[in-house]
């Protein structure tokens, strides 16, 4: 089966046109998405269509660290739409990624290594870009912890103070 930019991705298929939609509740919205699309890009969709074609998936992605915005970013990428990643969703929409299991070893091109080389490229070099994204990940911060992106977040903003600790302002006086 080929992903709509011709790159072959060895999955799971559905066993029928019939049954391609699945509507998921995740995160207070419902998103109606193919299964096939979905299961190209994702390893545990893929997994769980396999074992289980007919459950809901909404029930056994409960604990998926997303937010809306996230979602529709991930459903988006995985219909081949192009998306843009910022600032204030990167380190989220990794998070859903890495739990998702959108991995290169899944399929080539997939989001997490987007969201990384958007987070490496963007991200790091960046003071403010460093900070806003530490504290975008305040709703998944424990998948950003796992994925390492706080480490960098704040081994950036550390090496940056410590080049030019003037960055940080005035130094605070205390006076006795």
């Amino acid at each position: 089966m080929e992903a709509r930019k011709g790159i072959e991705c060895p999955t799971w298929r559905p066993r029928s046109k019939l049954s391609s939609e699945v509507q998921l509740h995740l995160c207070g919205s419902i998103f109606t998405l193919d299964k096939e699309l979905l299961a190209l890009k994702s390893a545990k969709i893929a997994k769980l269509l396999q074992r289980s074609p007919h459950e809901d998936l909404s029930l056994q992605l409960r604990d998926i660290p997303a937010d809306q915005e996230s979602m529709e970013l991930v459903g988006r990428f995985c219909h081949g739409f192009e998306i843009n990643l910022s600032t204030e969703n990167v380190v989220r929409v990794a998070c859903v990624a890495q739990y998702l299991g959108m991995t290169e070893s899944h399929c080539p091109n997939n989001l997490i290594n987007m969201a990384l080389l958007f987070f490496e490229h963007h991200i790091i070099p960046s003071w403010n870009n460093s900070i806003k994204a530490l504290k975008s990940a305040e709703n998944v911060l424990q998948q950003a912890v796992q994925l390492g992106l706080v480490d960098y977040c704040v081994e950036s903003i550390i090496s940056k103070v410590l080049d030019d600790p003037r960055l940080l302002g005035e130094p605070i006086k205390i006076s006795i």
